[in-house]
């Protein structure tokens, strides 16, 4: 249950991507990215950390209560796109780590809900980000609240964990925005195809670390091809070599990771 409705928001988080503008689709997809990476590095050694995860309730609710203001009176777009990632990724890591599956399913309801405006292209893009924003941090401060503890991430290989994910996943958003010959539309489909393909494997991987298991064979089996069959078919809509290149050398990193059998 937990996975397909990860599945399904996850699904549409490119759509948001995609109702970047334009003209400032470079900076968004470099902050994007960037912190991305400096975000989930920072909650995974937090969440890996004994004593981290002993002070980690109170340490939110407070950066949070001074967050949100900031959020809701600033008017600088590239703070908005810089706390983005944060939201989604500190609201996945509290969901997961506190092990309550209603809690998981209601952020991924949440997720999917304030998702559904982007399909209208005439709202204002950094307002409704905004709200999505707000609401991912409202929900993880009741939940900071009401749950009794975290659990610890269980990674047995740390360093090799973070360097692989961090610099094959991450690293790859990254540098799209700057490797990719396109047009706006193009970097775009490069970027959400090389977040969707490898975030599925790292999606997958991330399980094997965190409260939650999948032995659906069948789906996990599923999941293999389409990571394969997706950049092949984007390259036949928007040829980009370089961007194939990186999103297989990515791939094959990343799927060394995986647990063996």
């Amino acid at each position: 249950m937990h996975f397909f409705l990860f599945l399904f928001s996850y699904a549409l988080n490119p759509l948001i991507i995609f109702r970047a503008p334009d003209s400032e689709t470079e900076v968004f997809l470099t902050l994007y990215a960037t912190f991305s990476i400096v975000f989930s590095l920072l909650l995974t050694v937090v969440f890996s950390n004994k004593f981290c995860i002993k002070h980690l309730k109170i340490a939110i609710n407070i950066i949070l209560i001074f967050l949100i203001p900031i959020i809701l009176l600033g008017d600088k777009s590239q703070l908005i796109w810089i706390l983005y990632p944060l939201s989604l990724l500190l609201g996945d890591y509290i969901c997961t780590q506190s092990a309550s599956p209603r809690v998981s399913i209601i952020f991924r309801v949440i997720l999917i809900l304030t998702a559904l405006p982007f399909l209208f292209p005439s709202l204002d893009f950094t307002i409704w980000l905004i709200v999505r924003m707000v609401m991912c941090f409202m929900f993880i401060i009741i939940i900071n609240i009401k749950v009794n503890k975290y659990k610890i991430l269980d990674i047995k290989s740390p360093i090799k964990w973070i360097f692989t994910t961090y610099f094959f996943y991450s690293g790859a958003l990254l540098v799209t925005p700057y490797l990719s010959s396109g047009s706006p539309t193009s970097i775009k489909v490069w970027f959400i195809t090389l977040q969707v393909g490898l975030g599925l494997i790292l999606k997958q991987l991330d399980f094997s670390v965190r409260s939650i298991k999948n032995r659906n064979v069948f789906l996990l089996k599923t999941i293999d091809i389409v990571v394969i069959l997706l950049p092949l078919s984007v390259l036949f809509f928007y040829f980009d070599l370089v961007m194939f290149i990186v999103y297989m050398i990515s791939l094959i990193a990343l799927y060394q990771l995986k647990p063996k059998k």
